[in-house]
């Protein structure tokens, strides 16, 4: 769950990298050249990066067309179906993430209610005198029942949802740190008057 949790908010960033590779795709200045003139040397973790973007823009050069240049039937498919692969990405590893999440709820509730119904066995007669049968009906089935639907439901979002705003965070301040940075600023007090 956590895996395709990861693979889910890997894909919700990915769409601010595509906008801008297909918006480049436009421009009448490649991207690789405004990259050379802008930043001749990069270290660390940014060139690794960067090659693993390179790569990327490499594989999905035959694919998008580009400004300028006539459009063969391969890159309009590319293009048609560039975004909605994407986005089947997404869907699928959110899919899956709740899949698993809800997998995992069962089995955690279902040994609750054994553990639960263990415990009822080594009670006393006395209890069961004391206790109505609506009370102890209502500890195994319904407040269990509760707890399988607070995992299934809330659970996924608690990991899906964090790794998004930290993906996407990152993936912007990738683009331009500083925008993001007066975004975080600026839009909090812009929410004030409103």
């Amino acid at each position: 769950s956590v895996l395709f949790a990861l693979v889910f908010a890997l894909a919700n960033s990915s769409f601010i990298g595509a906008t801008r590779i297909l918006a480049e795709r436009w421009d009448d200045k490649p991207a690789s050249e405004e990259k050379k003139a802008a930043k001749p040397d990069a270290s660390g973790i940014k060139k690794v990066l960067e090659g693993v973007g390179g790569r990327a823009r490499e594989w999905l050069d035959p694919w998008l067309p580009r400004k300028g240049e006539p459009m063969q039937l391969r890159q309009l498919v590319g293009l048609l179906f560039f975004l909605p692969v994407l986005v089947g990405i997404r869907a699928v590893a959110d899919y899956l993430s709740s899949y698993c999440m809800g997998w995992v709820s069962e089995r955690a509730v279902r040994d609750l209610r054994v553990d639960i119904m263990h415990k009822l066995h080594t009670l006393s007669l006395d209890y069961f005198t004391r206790a109505s049968t609506g009370d102890v009906l209502t500890r195994v089935n319904s407040d269990s029942a509760t707890l399988l639907r607070t995992l299934r439901l809330g659970a996924g979002d608690l990991i899906k949802e964090p790794l998004t705003v930290l993906t996407v965070f990152s993936w912007l301040c990738w683009v331009d740190w500083r925008l993001t940075i007066s975004t975080l600023v600026l839009l909090p007090l812009c929410l004030y008057p409103l």
